[in-house]
């Protein structure tokens, strides 16, 4: 019970955290589009840099100037920051078919009863010949391996349970 109330009061101070640097993005991004404006006019001006490390210090964040810089020119001014998604290079819709080739695969050997096939090492090595990927690194499979909702179970599946599938 004690491991609940310290994972929850975890959770809840990173939810704030979370909170504070999306609002410290959303306003720094929109005093730095302000600065432009005066920039322009040919007003004295501050830099992203100068905002960026000011609103760091409010804020406990880390952001820089350049990413200050970088989300006003791409017109992203006053929005939270981007998520960390690791794509793997691989584009959405191709993705969701090898999801869907890497459920059934892993159901049929499930079925015929071949679970000793089903290890990471020779899964990521079926996934990176099918991608036509030559790295020995496992991100893809990490990746299929979050987004299925496949069970990899120890011993041989229940025929009964497989036709309602």
């Amino acid at each position: 019970m004690e491991d609940i109330i310290a994972n929850a009061a975890t959770q809840s101070q990173y939810q704030k955290k979370e909170q504070c640097k999306n609002q410290g993005t959303e306003k720094v991004t929109l005093l730095y589009k302000a600065e432009r404006a005066k920039m322009e006019k040919g007003e004295k001006h501050k830099g992203a840099c100068e905002i960026a490390e000011a609103l760091n210090e409010n804020y406990k964040t880390s952001i820089t100037g350049q990413t200050v810089m970088r989300y006003v020119k791409n017109g992203m001014d006053g929005q939270s920051p981007l998520k960390m998604d690791p794509d793997g290079g691989v584009p959405h819709n191709v993705f969701k078919i090898l999801l869907t080739a890497f459920e059934t695969f892993i159901q049929i050997k499930q079925i015929n009863g071949e679970t000793n096939c089903n290890t990471q090492n020779l899964l990521s090595q079926c996934v990176n010949k099918t991608m036509n990927n030559i790295s020995n690194t496992s991100r893809l499979l990490q990746r299929l391996l979050s987004k299925s909702v496949i069970d990899f179970k120890v011993t041989v599946s229940d025929p009964i349970e497989e036709r309602r599938m």
